[in-house]
């Protein structure tokens, strides 16, 4: 080890930092070096906790718990956890340990932790089926996210993990014992209405959560009172707050469920806690809120949303869907409202409902708030039909804010829009998405995208669809590209190609672009979508990736696209096996693409890797040389 190298290795502030910046098997390493490595290296060791199997990166500390040597390592490191990621298996192993270790005798004598406190709605210890190891409470916690994940047999498993009733109380319990808690996940646990009243309990004494995530699985008529008794006992300091509720079987076969080894009783009823008094003041530091109510349960008065969002006079970001019952509330009513108790909105993510036919709300929304200040809007459409009108007039009241517009399909249906007040309007506009598969999705007509001048020249995401691109057909007259050169175009063909020229010359203006999904949307003779062309997907855009040959009388507009050097992904109809590229494209080609897009890293030029050509190979092997990693296909 050189000097220098000692001397930073014996100042143990620099070598802390150091750890922060290292994978835990480097940590891992370090620690076995010496006594005084080891000292050092423990805290950044057991620092964060994964015990969800499955999950990148948490294998090894899945294995903590099939280990009795790891899990007295634990025991003597527990008090450095400071983020705790945990499955329903492991929590219950965990919540039957911490008990073992309460009911040691010398606990209160030897050592400093503090006894629990056990509430009588706690659930009894398991019938031991495996080794316990005694573990002390995990109390220093900033964060803790409980996902229900597989309840495969483990050599750990208790029986309580298959006891829906207790898993909720067990994991109150733990939190609880962390005051320090910052965030807060809870992903798919079932609830019964008595659960919202320990949770709520729970979160009162949590004086420092600033982010919690509510994923919850109930019955349809229990979701109501769950969000109320959750809502209203927040802790002040709450900055992000995200609840969905999705009605789930496992969710009220509760009294169904007999655990083997777990005295049924009536633990969970007893004393579970009186109603909590209700908080009075607002939400000052809530800044997010993501609110998704139980799917089919519709809203027929806005008492209950003016009640809730009378507490958020500060969000910024609202995600929600708010389901009207038979058309009883006036969608600008709503918006109205929402704009008036929430203020200062700038992103709005919105949806969804698939049965809908029309939804006029999120629009409303944005026309009801301050102009110019809505930053990102996200609409999450089902099979609703846009008003355009609507639309057009909530994105020209924003259009001089607005830097990102994503609109997001959820069935197989094919909508129509217009893009054009979006590309003439939005001039600070970065991210834009009307994505179309051939499983449905938005898209607009050639004709409309280029009716007018494009505003939005800082666009560094685009993923546009487009009807009417493809060159249309004349009776007995041969493709271009299979015709004999010189090749003399139609007057029909050089009218179309003009047009078409218009939009790649757009496209190539958009100098800071580094995501584009451009995609053609072939049209059948009934203006029906030609499915079976979009699901084939060898499309390309006529005589957009070759180069033109003026000698050989070819059209090509390659070169309309050499403004795009930040370029890094391109995708859509853009193959280089469609009938027409497989013709064109030639080493010219792909040595322009070289020269022209420095910074691409993903083209899905070919489908899989084995179709890729020849010319291809050699553009790979370029960028390769150049220590760039490619990938030529989808």
């Amino acid at each position: 080890m050189s000097d220098a190298c000692k001397r930073f290795f014996d100042i143990s502030e620099l070598f802390v930092l150091l750890l922060a910046f290292l994978e835990q098997k480097d940590v891992a390493s370090l620690a076995r070096t010496n006594r005084e490595m080891h000292s050092l290296c423990t805290p950044s060791l057991y620092n964060e906790l994964r015990c969800v199997k499955g999950q990148a990166g948490g294998s090894r500390e899945f294995r903590i718990f099939e280990s009795l040597a790891a899990l007295h390592a634990l025991a003597r490191s527990i008090q450095h956890v400071r983020m705790l990621d945990i499955g329903p298996t492991e929590l219950a192993y965990y919540y039957n340990c911490v008990l073992a270790f309460e009911k040691e005798e010398p606990h209160s004598q030897t050592t400093d932790v503090p006894v629990l406190t056990r509430p009588a709605w706690l659930p009894p210890a398991d019938v031991h089926s495996c080794q316990m190891v005694s573990l002390p409470s995990m109390t220093r916690l900033s964060h803790f996210n409980m996902t229900t994940g597989s309840i495969g047999k483990k050599s750990y498993s208790v029986p309580s993990v298959k006891d829906l009733r207790a898993r909720l109380p067990q994991t109150c319990w733990l939190i609880s014992q962390n005051p320090g808690l910052t965030s807060l996940t809870l992903s798919g646990v079932p609830f019964r209405e008595w659960h919202g009243r320990i949770l709520a309990e729970t979160l009162v004494g949590l004086s420092k959560l600033e982010t919690l995530t509510l994923n919850i699985h109930c019955r349809h008529h229990y979701w109501l009172e769950i969000w109320q008794q959750l809502f209203f006992c927040l802790p002040l300091s709450i900055r992000k707050f995200s609840i969905n509720f999705t009605e789930n079987g496992r969710a009220w076969r509760f009294d169904s469920v007999a655990a083997a080894g777990i005295s049924r009783g009536n633990w969970y009823l007893k004393d579970v806690t009186s109603e909590i008094a209700r908080r009075e003041e607002p939400l000052i530091h809530l800044q997010e809120l993501s609110f998704h109510g139980m799917r089919g349960s519709y809203w027929e008065n806005t008492v209950d949303i003016a009640a809730m969002l009378a507490h958020c006079p500060n969000i910024k970001k609202f995600d929600t869907y708010l389901e009207i019952w038979n058309h009883s509330l006036d969608d600008e009513a709503v918006g109205q409202l929402i704009a008036e108790m929430c203020p200062k909105i700038e992103s709005l993510v919105y949806g969804l409902n698939k049965r809908q036919k029309q939804n006029l709300l999120p629009f409303k929304i944005m026309e009801a708030l301050p102009a110019q200040q809505v930053v990102n809007v996200e609409f999450r459409v089902g099979s609703f039909r846009i008003d355009m009108s609507v639309m057009n007039w909530a994105i020209r009241r924003h259009s001089t804010t607005l830097r990102e517009l994503r609109f997001q399909k959820d069935n197989d249906v094919f909508t129509i829009i217009s893009a054009s007040t979006v590309l003439e309007e939005c001039c600070q506009l970065e991210v834009l998405q009307m994505p179309c598969t051939h499983t449905g999705g938005f898209y607009g007509t050639l004709y409309d995208v280029l009716a007018h001048p494009w505003a939005c020249t800082k666009l560094k995401q685009l993923t546009l669809a487009i009807s009417d691109c493809e060159l249309p057909v004349e009776p007995e007259v041969l493709r271009f590209y299979l015709r004999p050169t010189p090749i003399t175009l139609t007057e029909i063909e050089t009218e179309h190609l003009f047009q078409l020229e218009n939009l790649y010359r757009r496209i190539g203006s958009l100098k800071e672009l580094q995501e584009l999904d451009l995609r053609m949307v072939p049209l059948k003779q009934g203006g029906k979508v030609d499915v079976e062309m979009m699901e084939d997907n060898r499309l390309s855009f006529p005589a957009m990736l070759n180069l033109q040959h003026l000698r050989m009388g070819m059209p090509g507009y390659l070169d309309l696209l050499s403004g795009l050097s930040k370029l890094e992904v391109l995708q859509g109809s853009i193959r280089a096996d469609s009938e027409e590229t497989r013709r064109t494209i030639e080493i010219s080609e792909t040595n322009w693409v070289h020269r022209h897009w420095p910074s691409l890293r993903h083209a899905g030029f070919f489908a899989k890797r084995e179709d890729i050509s020849m010319p291809f190979m050699e553009l790979e092997s370029r960028y390769r040389l150049d220590g760039v990693s490619i990938q030529l296909f989808c």
